[in-house]
C-alpha cells in the first residue's frame, strides 16, 4: 500500500509540473493592447489570424444633463448708424432722367454753317475787297472769290475719305499766288469735329483758283483768302 501511495504522489506531481505557469502581474500595472492599422483582411496573410476590434461602448447620456439647454451666446450687435439727413445740393435722377442724360445715346449732327462762312462766289467787279478778319498771322483775311469752282472730280478722292455726312463743312485760310492759285494753307475749322474735313480740303487745295482781293484796283497777291468746302447731297 505505501508503495502504491508513492507511485500516485510522482503522478501528481508530474502533472503539476506540466501545467502553464501563469504570468504576474504587479500592482498599478496597466493592461497593454495593441491595434493593427491599415490592415486590409482580404489580402491578409492566411497563416495570420483575423483579430477585430470590438468599439468601446459609449456611455449612455444622462437624462438630467440632456433636459439642460445650452447656454445661449451673447452676441454684441454693432449700434444702427445714425441717418445723414438731406445732403445739401444732391439731385435725385429717375430712370428716365438717367436714360436721358446718357450722352453716347445722342445723335451728333454737323454744326451749321454761319452766314458769315459762306463764300463770296464769283467776282462782282466792285471797288476794294474789305477784310472779315485776321489771318493766323495777324495779317487781313478776305473771304475768296472764285475764279473756277472746284469740280465734283477734283473733289470727290478727298472728302470721301472725311468721315462725315451731307451738312459738313471744311475751313481754310490760305495766300493767294500768281495764276489765281493758292499756298501755304491752314485749317481754321471744320463740322462735325473730329471728321478731318478741314484736312481733306487743305490737301485739296492746290486745284483751287480764287481771284486775289483788290485794294485800289490792284491784286493782292500774297494776301490771305477764307475758303470754304461744304457737303452736299448728290
Amino acid at each position: 500500500m505505501i508503495l502504491a501511495l508513492a507511485v500516485e504522489l510522482l503522478l501528481l506531481l508530474a502533472l503539476l509540473t506540466l501545467a502553464p505557469r501563469p504570468v504576474p502581474r504587479f500592482k498599478g500595472q496597466a493592461e497593454k493592447t495593441f491595434e493593427l492599422a491599415n490592415v486590409d483582411a482580404d489580402n491578409a496573410p492566411a497563416t495570420k489570424s483575423r483579430s477585430r476590434v470590438q468599439p468601446h461602448a459609449k456611455a449612455a447620456p444622462n437624462p438630467a444633463d440632456r433636459a439642460k439647454p445650452a447656454p445661449a451666446r451673447a452676441e454684441s450687435q454693432p449700434p444702427a448708424p445714425e441717418p445723414l439727413g438731406e445732403i445739401p445740393g444732391l439731385l435725385h435722377l429717375s430712370r428716365e432722367d438717367y436714360a436721358a442724360s446718357d450722352i453716347g445715346k445722342i445723335k451728333r449732327a454737323p454744326a451749321a454753317a454761319p452766314a458769315e462762312l459762306a463764300d463770296a462766289g464769283g467776282p462782282d467787279g466792285s471797288g476794294d475787297s474789305a477784310p472779315i478778319g485776321n489771318a493766323p498771322n495777324g495779317e487781313p483775311l478776305y473771304a475768296a472769290e472764285w475764279f473756277r469752282r472746284p469740280r465734283d472730280a477734283e473733289l470727290s478722292p478727298y472728302l470721301a475719305k472725311a468721315r462725315a455726312a451731307p451738312g459738313g463743312w471744311g475751313l481754310i485760310a490760305c495766300q493767294t499766288a500768281p495764276r489765281y492759285r493758292v499756298e501755304n494753307c491752314q485749317i481754321l475749322g471744320e463740322s462735325p469735329a473730329g471728321s478731318s474735313l478741314g484736312y481733306q480740303v487743305r490737301e485739296a487745295a492746290w486745284q483751287f483758283q480764287v481771284l486775289p482781293p483788290r485794294k485800289g484796283g490792284k491784286p493782292l497777291i500774297g494776301a490771305w483768302v477764307r475758303i470754304l468746302i461744304t457737303l452736299r447731297e448728290g
